[in-house]
């Protein structure tokens, strides 16, 4: 699916993407919330919109030794993100279409396996191969109750 489609990526916006952005990265203010900076940007890079997407993950749900685990409010969270997401790039006046949706999946795919891959090869307990599965898994083409949800001919 990710060769397949790869030719859509191209397509979409250059952004700056962080390229750690987990928790540790992410100053939040505790009374409201709302995140008051992003540290570490020394190695961010400028990549296709959606290539650092697989961080959002970390606020639907967590991994742990044994596997992935989703928040019990996992489905209501997720969609409430990639819709404000797609509001705000409409807002800017990009036209979000489902093939731009599918080209968004398929960067954070991209991104999935270079953030990954590149710590497996020191990772001599296989956690970073498992977590890479796992989050492949969750693509709407790895998911077993999802039928395609995009048009080709869009």
């Amino acid at each position: 699916m990710i060769h397949r489609h790869a030719s859509l990526v191209g397509a979409l916006p250059t952004v700056l993407a962080h390229a750690d952005l987990t928790s540790l990265n992410i100053l939040i203010d505790p009374p409201t919330g709302r995140v008051t900076g992003i540290l570490d940007w020394d190695s961010a890079t400028y990549e296709r919109l959606g290539y650092n997407l697989h961080f959002a993950e970390h606020l639907f749900g967590y991994m742990t030794l044994t596997g992935w685990e989703d928040n019990e409010d996992r489905e209501k969270l997720e969609q409430g993100f990639y819709e404000t997401f797609y509001q705000s790039l409409s807002s800017q006046g990009i036209e979000v279409t489902e093939t731009f949706r599918l080209a968004v999946e398929v960067s954070k795919a991209v991104g999935i396996l270079g953030y990954y891959s590149t710590r497996m090869e020191s990772d001599n307990r296989g956690l970073y191969e498992k977590y890479l599965v796992d989050f492949l898994k969750r693509f709407s083409w790895e998911r077993e109750d999802d039928s395609y949800w995009y048009d080709e001919n869009d």
